[in-house]
């Protein structure tokens, strides 16, 4: 950098932006804005004091800032400036944002923002309001409170670091339109060796980086030695030249170094081996663990014993204990069998006797905490308790009060309680020294499906950290790949927003593990895939007790667990079976008798096995693979843990055992018109309230969107797809934008509820708790018209309240905590002078109809009239599918303006629930629908496929229930709008006919109060939500991605078993997996799919000679079926929509007529039947062009289409919305021969 240049950005130890600023109008004579954004309020300055500035900018006498209520008294005066101005016109990013609406009706010129590109996207930048303005915006966040202090408009969220703040600025659409340049120059830097360190070392992805760079702006900052991790080093790039250069322009001394060569070597300094040997045994000694040492760049192994990285644990905690904020996060891979429970155990130990300093363990399974816990106690330890929803009231307060005396430091829990409990109340007052996540990799798998608090872990605990708490997060897990499209260490560290975390990576190889896989051929074995399975199992299982084996069978399904126990003898306890919709006794018996040894074979789902302490299994057999091959691993590696004993890994694999996962997958994969109908509906709740009282901040409870998951039955389950869809949404839309579009947070509990009073016990519940109360509503008679029935009268328990149940129990009952509060208080425990419950929840119902209620009224009879004759003829039928409903229902609804969006959320939410014993229950609404699985028969396979029946003869009632509950919901006179307080644990036919309406779009609904926890949502930009969930270009990338990994695993899993190799060189593929050196397991395996998006694909980091195995599975056509030569080709397209149900695949079918007409192109065949000759297994396309080697199917036919992958055609499936159009390419540049 030339030396004039370098003077213009400082003056004398301290930054200033006169230099660039002049520079910058020297070279414009236009009308031009120049936006800063990321500016310090001491840089602030630098622009206010410009001739060319617009006012805004506050001087005090100790600092000057941009104060929003001055700028707002002066924004007419600052409009006219810009508008009358002939040249260039400064200002601050967030003066832009606030007269962007004006500026781009009205302004000519061209508009730059000039960004402070010393911090990156998604760090923040500083800004140049006063701290305590910034103070109050952020805790608008902490206290999920409305936001007074008008910073809202500019920034989505704001972070304290040091004393300073880190201010996200809300990107609005305009964005793309304006130009982006640097605020400071970039210079280039180089990266020394460990010998270039200096004093002042500061790790690139840590808050001391931050914090260092907020120096440079302030004049605090000194010489430094920057640490920079391989793997961050291009992602950091720009800020690190941005360092370069203004720390040369100030005159200090920074130098980079590769933090590889200066990764601080663990070891151990004796202190920890005294809590071993006082707990383990006084011959205990730390076994030596085998750890990748740079995994970034090769295969090269180091020896670190368990008790190095025990101290490493403690000195993090130390630090943090200590108030530094230099401290790490610790994330570990080993192996099954490695011993990680006492990487974490004896820091812990040593932690509360030394300092008194509480240790949080999250795990994933109460079992697994119960066991732990057991063990601990037996050897000894008194200082560690468990507390799960098993556990019973009593001993959860003995425990807490354990606590609380410090006669309990170490605590087990599961992320559910810990969300959903008060951290104080946990900790009791104690210092919290240490939380450590067992099983980690349940952060990124489970936590996007079923466990969605896993998700939500890391806002938490850095919400924790930032409200002055002060503690390292020390992860643990057996299998988590590093790298490659399967990647879960970089994920999960995103995850939980780790920062800088130290990785000790293990070997995932497993040489006392053999594999005996035998691929099978379908055609070999006759009669259905399922029972030609459970015979080789059985066949397995026999041999296993004759030889003696300790082995595990695991099951993809609770089903194929009991097709196998219930063909065996009652009294032959040597085989046992085990799943989760066992009883916690029978289970408990089970692990016992399997732990003894009694029982030799287990056979069981991945429900058992997690965590597990048995070390004498000898043999793991899989009747099929039920995840990807991490998974898998996981799984055989729960085999051989006894030093000198080895273990087989054993199964019978069909081509077709990969649809076991398919189909376990599709039970919990999302579509993208659910996340778009939760966006709409986001907005929907956020607009209904009147312009002056809109808040960005609100609550929303899940029962809001269940009309979108009709299909669950489980409501726990339908409240946690609704919270991982928010978070889908948030963190794509945060990936999209740079900035936080929607914030989400599960609140901890409600604060106020509604509640119904008994008219008994209203008298004195008011006189002694009235303060907490605010009645809605009187208690009610009134009458209702029942089918078949006189009118029945009805009567209210008692009047509506909203009880403040957050003060009554802070004032009142505090000894309790504040779930046992109000488990108490609804069951009559307290506050009941009878002890019966003297009040009951309630739950808020809020309908807005779309039309007035008459024209709801007649809509929704056309509509009952159409679903009557849709489900008779169905009924005729017997049983019909989801596509035959839609299909039918379109035909009764020609010729009439109405129009269902959601076919399939219709007929589900017409599906009567079953109870625990698979009974349809007793239903008095209009729920005649039954749903069930039905297996269908060919030669080659049995599929359970999802089937309908209407229920005896009460269709004809249901619907006239339909509209009867229709009046039940009548709006006052002149109103859209009416409210019903339901029962919440008998929500009654009202509430399913809400989901109707709105799947019918003939009214919108929302829900508040209840049992389910609210969801806190943030809408810094509700303009992008409202545009996105009505925009059909826009998909999910999270989603896209979840699918896109799901697709890949299957491919890795079916290349694994489908392949011949050696244990080594099949231990070789395993390694280089979980590296994510996908290059090389792509090769070995014969995948030939590129990634979707091909940043997802890691550099190859060891290359091994690889001897190629063929790709594609040879095929014949057995069928020709009907050729379409001499036809044109719109006759081809009429034809397959015809034959076709409607959504997605007839808007693909369109975009094909469109681009696939030409005379000159092969012309296909229809009703042709193609065989994979390995596996006998027989395909029917929708269209078959056999010269150009390409198939099409149709939807329906989607399990077939999953066997196309590994065959030596071109295969495409109608209804994906993505991806069809590759057809017209590959028509157009077949072989000339081929036309």
């Amino acid at each position: 950098m030339e030396e004039e240049k370098i003077t213009e950005y400082c003056d004398g130890n301290s930054l200033t932006l006169d230099g660039k600023i002049d520079e910058l109008l020297r070279d414009c004579s236009q009308p031009t804005i120049f936006a800063f954004c990321g500016l310090s309020s001491h840089l602030a300055e630098s622009v206010a004091r410009n001739e060319c500035s617009i006012p805004g900018v506050v001087a005090s006498d100790s600092a000057s800032f941009f104060s929003p209520s001055d700028f707002a008294r002066q924004k007419k005066l600052a409009v006219a400036q810009i508008l009358s101005a002939d040249g260039p016109v400064l200002m601050l990013f967030e003066q832009l944002l606030e007269l962007r609406g004006t500026i781009g009706e009205l302004f000519d010129g061209k508009i730059i923002v000039v960004r402070n590109n010393l911090f990156l996207d998604g760090e923040g930048v500083p800004s140049p309001v006063d701290p305590e303005l910034l103070n109050g915006f952020e805790s608008s966040f902490d206290d999920m409170t409305p936001d007074t202090t008008g910073l809202s408009k500019y920034y989505a969220k704001s972070v304290k670091v040091g004393s300073a703040h880190l201010v996200t600025p809300i990107i609005p659409d305009e964005f793309s339109e304006w130009e982006v340049i640097d605020l400071f120059d970039r210079a280039a830097f180089a990266l020394g060796d460990a010998s270039a360190i200096s004093e002042g070392v500061v790790p690139v992805s840590s808050a001391a980086f931050l914090e260092y760079r907020l120096g440079l702006l302030d004049g605090t900052a000194g010489p430094a030695c920057v640490l920079v991790n391989a793997r961050e080093l291009e992602s950091y790039r720009s800020a690190l030249e941005a360092v370069a250069s203004v720390a040369h322009a100030l005159g200090l001394s920074v130098s980079f170094v590769a933090q590889q060569d200066q990764e601080e070597k663990v070891e151990e300094s004796g202190r920890l081996l005294s809590v071993l040997q006082h707990y383990w045994g006084k011959d205990a000694s730390f076994r030596n663990l085998r750890f990748y040492k740079n995994p970034d760049f090769d295969n090269e192994m180091e020896t670190v014993s368990q008790g190095a990285i025990s101290e490493f644990v403690v000195k993090q905690a130390e630090a943090a204990h200590a108030g530094s904020v230099d401290y790490r996060n610790v994330f570990v891979t080993a192996p099954t069998g490695a011993g990680k429970s006492i990487l974490f155990q004896i820091p812990a130990l040593y932690l509360a006797r030394k300092y008194q300093l509480v240790t949080l363990v999250i795990e994933p399974l109460k079992a697994l905490m119960i066991d732990q816990v057991a063990n601990l106690r037996k050897r000894g330890v008194k200082n560690v308790v468990a507390i799960n929803s098993d556990i019973p009231y009593g001993e959860r307060l003995e425990s807490l009060d354990r606590v609380k005396s410090g006669e309990a430091s170490i605590i087990y829990l599961s992320p559910e309680l810990l969300l959903e409990s008060s951290i104080q109340a946990i900790l009791n007052g104690r210092e919290l020294g240490l939380v450590v996540i067992d099983e980690v990799h349940t952060v990124t798998s489970w936590g996007k499906d079923f466990r969605p608090d896993y998700w939500y872990l890391g806002p938490y605990l850095s919400k924790l950290r930032k409200n002055g708490m002060s503690f390292p997060i020390f992860c643990l897990t057996a299998t988590a790949v590093y790298g490659g499209r399967d990647d879960v260490v970089s994920h999960t560290i995103a995850d939980l927003e780790l920062g800088n975390c130290r990785t000790f990576l293990g070997n995932p190889r497993r040489n006392d593990i053999s594999f005996d896989i035998v691929w099978r051929s379908k055609s070999e074995l006759p009669g259905p895939i399922e029972e030609v399975k459970t015979d080789l199992a059985e066949q397995w299982i026999d041999k296993a007790v004759r030889d003696n084996r300790h082995a595990i069978v695991y099951c993809p399904y609770q089903s194929h667990v009991n097709a196998i126990i219930d063909q065996r003898s009652v009294s032959n306890s040597k085989v046992l079976g085990y799943h989760g919709g066992k009883d916690a006794a029978y289970k408990k018996i089970v692990q016992d008798a399997f732990a003894s040894g009694s029982c030799r074979v287990l056979v069981s789902t991945k429900a058992f096995g997690m965590g597990i302490d048995i070390d004498d299994i000898d043999a793991v057999y899989h009747y099929a693979p039920t995840g990807n091959l991490s998974d898998y691993i996981q799984e055989i590696g729960r085999g051989g843990r006894k030093r000198g004993l080895g273990a087989k890994a054993c199964i019978d694999f069909f081509m077709q055992d990969v649809r076991y996962s398919e189909t376990l997958y599709a039970l919990s994969k999302f579509s993208q018109w659910q996340l778009k109908e939760i966006m709409a509906k986001l907005y929907e709740v956020y607009a209904s309230a009147p312009q002056k009282d809109r808040s960005q901040n609100f609550l929303v409870s899940p029962n809001t969107f269940s009309y979108l998951f009709t299909n669950e039955k489980d409501e726990d389950r339908k409240t946690n797809r609704v919270k991982s869809a928010l978070m889908m949404i948030s963190r794509d839309l945060e990936d999209k934008f740079n900035f936080p579009v929607i914030v989400v947070r599960p609140k901890v509990s409600y604060t106020k509820q509604f509640v119904c009073i008994e008219q008994a016990a209203e008298r004195s519940f008011t006189t002694s708790y009235g303060k907490y109360l605010r009645k809605i509503s009187e208690a009610h008679t009134r009458y209702e018209n029942r089918a078949g029935q006189h009118a029945v009268k009805i009567s209210d328990m008692g009047a509506i309240y909203e009880l403040n149940v957050g003060d009554m129990w802070a004032n009142e009952f505090s000894e309790l905590t504040f779930a046992d509060f109000k488990r108490q208080l609804f069951t009559g425990k307290i506050c009941s002078p009878t002890g019966e419950p003297a009040l009951s929840n309630r739950l808020a119902l809020d309908i807005n109809y779309s039309m007035t209620f008459d024209e709801a009224t007649s809509t929704l009879s056309a509509f009952a009239e159409a679903l009557r004759k849709t489900f008779m003829s169905l009924a005729r039928e017997g049983d019909f599918s989801e596509k035959e409903f839609t299909k039918e229902l379109t035909h009764q609804l020609e010729g009439t303006s109405l129009e269902v969006k959601k076919p399939s959320a219709l007929l589900n939410a017409f599906v009567r629930p079953v109870d625990g014993g698979g009974h349809f229950g007793s239903d008095r609404s209009f729920k005649c629908i039954k749903r069930f699985n039905k297996s269908s028969r060919n030669t080659y396979s049995r599929v359970q496929d999802v089937r309908y029946g209407v229920i005896g003869r009460e269709l004809q009632a249901a619907m006239s229930n339909l509209t009867q509950t229709l009046g039940r919901l009548q709006p006052p006179e002149g109103s859209k709008h009416c409210r019903r307080y339901l029962d919440n644990k008998a929500l009654d036919a009202r509430y399913a006919l809400a989901e109707i309406l709105e799947i019918l779009k003939l009214a919108t609904y929302t829900v508040k109060g209840g049992d389910n926890p609210e969801i806190f949502i943030r809408l810094n930009d509700a303009s992008k939500v409202k545009a996105l969930a009505s925009d059909s270009r826009y998909s999910n990338g999270v989603l896209r991605e979840l699918n896109d990994r799901h697709e890949y695993s299957s491919k890795v899993i079916r290349g694994f078993f489908c392949s011949t190799m050696s244990d080594s060189e099949r231990w070789d593929v395993v390694e280089e997996y979980f590296l994510g050196n996908d290059d090389y397991v792509a090769q070995v395996l014969g995948i030939d799919e590129k990634p979707a998006d091909e940043s997802a694909k890691a550099a190859p980091k060891v290359r091994h000679a690889v001897a190629k195995r063929p790709v594609g599975l040879s095929t014949s056509v057995v069928a020709e079926g009907a050729s379409y030569e001499g036809k044109p080709y719109f006759r081809v397209w009429k034809d397959l929509l015809n034959s076709c149900s409607v959504g997605q695949e007839i808007t693909d079918i369109q975009k094909l007529k469109e681009l696939v007409k030409s005379s000159k192109l092969e012309m296909p065949r229809k009703d042709a039947v193609v065989c994979i000759e390995s596996t006998d297994f027989k395909l029917h396309p929708a269209l078959l062009w056999k010269k150009s080697r390409v198939m099409l199917f149709s939807a329906s036919r989607a399990d077939e289409f999953a066997h196309t992958q590994d065959i030596d055609w071109k295969c495409f499936i109608l209804g994906q919305g993505e991806g069809i159009e590759a057809i017209a390419d590959t028509l157009e540049n077949a072989p000339k021969e081929a036309k």
